[in-house]
């Protein structure tokens, strides 16, 4: 098992953007932030939120990833802030990424248009020691790889009406390639190479007490094929949700379940079901949310009470 996953690891590799683009859709779900920077603010409240993943249940050293960030308005309040952090293990190989992000908002006659800017770097390492190795002399895995650093740049817009929200971003601007023969990794900015995100839902309410919202992630890239996130989440009272979903590039069922514990706290669960030949190997994956809203209602006595 370990020797099969270990063979997979080393083909990706050099695929170093290809691998965050998959992650970046495991996170939209819960975590919109990390796909399109023009998010930033759209909470109109400081919001932090953490999200664990374990992808491939039963796999040894199959990814696991972490991720965090936090947003909110200025009290300019055309202006927002946030940062998103998100680290990865897939095997012996670690992937981080910080980034800081700046939102400019718009008002219009009918909705608000969020323009995100994202600004950071990527970090990539190998720990070639922790395999092992059929041969004890092998030079290749008798030292880990340096500590790569890569900047990073990100852009989006986000537009919301009252049950409307769109939006559309570029998560990578720059492509990372490693050079085996200069021994690092080539930063370029490739308009052939973005990988362009679209994501949209509409909130449709059945009564006082039931929304059924639909959403989906649209992702292109001239290399790869055309990617579709669907998803239909059932809320009731805007404090629980129930939902299915599917992605087709990766062959993925989803069932998610979201519980709001009270005006600041939320928590969030998904379960992926594989849909491929991996499925020979582990049958799921599973992420967790959780989410903090800054943002409070203080109640205040009448003066005539004094």
């Amino acid at each position: 098992m370990r020797r099969i996953f270990v063979l997979i690891m080393l083909f990706y590799l050099p695929f170093y953007t290809v691998g965050q683009i998959h992650e970046l859709r495991n996170q939209f779900i819960f975590n919109p932030l990390v796909i399109n920077p023009g998010y930033t603010g759209h909470e109109k409240a400081l919001s932090a939120i953490a999200v664990y993943r374990n992808q491939w249940v039963g796999f040894d050293d199959a990814p696991t990833t972490k991720s965090f960030t936090a947003h909110s308005p200025l009290r300019l309040q055309h202006m927002a802030l946030g940062i998103s952090v998100i680290s990865e293990k897939i095997g012996v190989v670690n992937e981080s990424s910080v980034m800081g992000i700046y939102a400019y908002k718009l008002k219009f006659s009918r909705g608000i248009l969020y323009m995100g800017l994202g600004v950071g770097v990527n970090s990539v390492n190998t720990k070639w020691t922790q395999l092992l190795a059929n041969d004890p002399g092998d030079e290749l895995l008798s030292k880990d790889s340096p500590t790569f650093i890569m900047p990073e740049v990100s852009l989006g817009l986000y537009y919301t009406l009252e049950k409307l929200n769109i939006g559309i971003s570029i998560p990578y601007l720059l492509t990372h390639t490693y050079n085996q023969k200069r021994g690092k990794y080539i930063t370029q900015n490739k308009i052939s190479e973005y990988t362009y995100f679209v994501n949209a839902d509409y909130t449709y309410n059945l009564n006082r007490d039931l929304s059924v919202k639909p959403a989906a992630l649209f992702s292109y890239n001239k290399n790869t094929d055309f990617g579709l996130l669907a998803i239909s989440k059932l809320d009731y009272l805007n404090k629980y949700s129930l939902g299915l979903g599917y992605d087709t590039e990766q062959k993925i069922y989803k069932v998610l379940t979201h519980l709001q514990l009270n005006k600041q706290l939320r928590i969030g669960y998904v379960m992926d079901i594989n849909n491929t030949s991996i499925n020979n190997y582990s049958k799921v994956s599973h992420e967790f949310m959780i989410r903090y809203d800054f943002k409070y209602t203080i109640r205040v006595l009448s003066p005539r009470h004094f």
